[in-house]
């Protein structure tokens, strides 16, 4: 990993856009790691956190949700900003407080470049407390024949498998469990090389779990 110089923290509460000043302008962004506040510091985090790359494009990257999962230093993303403001997008509800560190300084080239996370962000939610759910999700991307890169999925207190057709009758299914650890980027990321038209649609199955949150999050990388 690179050397660090500094870094800075950023709340989020909610979803929604984001802003968060760097103490220079220009600086090179080499990783981001949870931080969570809950009139306390504790470990904690959104589950996908968006990065904007232009008007019509973000760079979506995941976060462990809680402290049950592990953290190893941070996520090693590399931005380099122009200015000293980091636009960011929460897309889905915390339902906690949390928030991120956010750490500049010198990359050694390992890092994962922000313009390969170029990505859209699903959830689904199932609030049955009693059976599991099933059905289909449609992803809409911001321009049709796009290429696939990858595709990162988890459950927050749930598993299951999502499935989509990738072409001339051939299916994929990906399994998801609770609490993988997404500081393992690019590792968790299941390389695609598939054309797409502006819509996806993925199969899903779901467990429940007794609190009716059982939770699916994913997220489909492209070019």
């Amino acid at each position: 990993m690179g050397i660090i110089k500094g870094s800075i923290t950023i709340i989020m509460n909610s979803s929604g856009n984001y802003q968060a000043q760097m103490p220079e302008n220009n600086l090179d962004v080499i990783g981001i790691a949870p931080l969570g506040y809950n009139g306390s510091p504790i470990y904690n985090a959104p589950p996908i956190v968006g990065i904007y790359l232009d008007a019509s494009n973000i760079a979506y990257f995941p976060m462990p949700f809680t402290q049950g999962s592990s953290q190893r230093k941070y996520s090693p993303i590399h931005i380099k900003l122009k200015g000293n403001i980091l636009n960011l997008y929460v897309p889905f509800s915390n339902q906690a407080f949390g928030g991120l560190t956010i750490f500049y300084g010198i990359p050694d080239g390992n890092e994962i470049e922000i313009e390969d996370l170029k990505g859209v962000a699903f959830m689904y939610q199932n609030t049955s407390t009693t059976s599991s759910a099933s059905g289909t999700l449609s992803i809409n991307f911001p321009s049709g024949n796009v290429k696939l890169r990858g595709i990162y999925v988890m459950g927050i207190s749930a598993s299951g498998q999502i499935s989509f057709n990738s072409g001339a009758g051939n299916m994929i299914t990906i399994p998801f469990s609770i609490n993988p650890d997404p500081m393992d980027l690019p590792d968790n990321i299941y390389p695609l090389n598939l054309s797409s038209a502006t819509t996806l649609n993925i199969n899903y199955n779901i467990n429940y779990n007794s609190n009716g949150n059982a939770s699916l999050f994913g997220i489909i990388y492209y070019e």
